[in-house]
């Protein structure tokens, strides 16, 4: 498996035992296809800060655009966390989607999770294990009733929920 979607034998292990009907995904991809097929329904938000990576979205717009549980949507960005982005996140977390998957090209990933905490039970990011300067990592601030699980798999994977019964049954392994 690609370092780039190691994330998917991680989601293989926690989602049998959560009832996690729909994502949120920042940052569309090769991976996009796994959530498809494990989610009834997907929202792709798309952070685009290069022209040249114009074409990459196009292609994966198109080659999932067959799936009736999926939707992307494009942000043109200047790969900052600005108000307006803020404010255009905030437009879908309004949706409570069961979980959000943080794994976008642009470099304010820790913000992205911050802004998800309180709204959000489930949110799971990507890279968490590299990348510090980049994602700006040491900005996370999880409120205390988020318990936090670090999957150590290549780049690494963490998610945080507040979502109690869901993480005892996991951590027990039964169902």
């Amino acid at each position: 498996m690609s370092p780039m979607n190691s994330w998917q034998g991680v989601f293989d292990q926690f989602l049998p035992y959560g009832d996690f009907k729909t994502c949120l995904e920042f940052g569309l991809g090769s991976g996009t296809e796994y959530l498809i097929k494990h989610f009834d329904k997907v929202i792709s938000l798309e952070f685009l800060a290069l022209p040249e990576h114009e074409k990459w979205y196009k292609e994966c717009k198109e080659k999932f655009a067959q799936h009736d549980n999926w939707e992307v949507h494009l942000f043109r960005t200047k790969d900052k966390y600005t108000k307006k982005l803020r404010d255009y996140v905030d437009s879908f977390l309004k949706m409570k989607p069961d979980l959000v998957f943080v794994d976008p090209g642009i470099h304010c990933r820790a913000l992205l999770v911050n802004q998800c905490f309180g709204i959000i039970n489930t949110i799971v990011a990507h890279d968490t294990g590299t990348g510090h300067e980049d994602y700006r990592w040491d900005l996370l601030d999880p409120p205390s009733d988020y318990a936090r699980h670090h999957f150590e798999v290549t780049q690494g994977t963490t998610m945080w929920t507040r979502n109690k019964k869901f993480y005892k049954s996991f951590l027990k392994g039964e169902k």
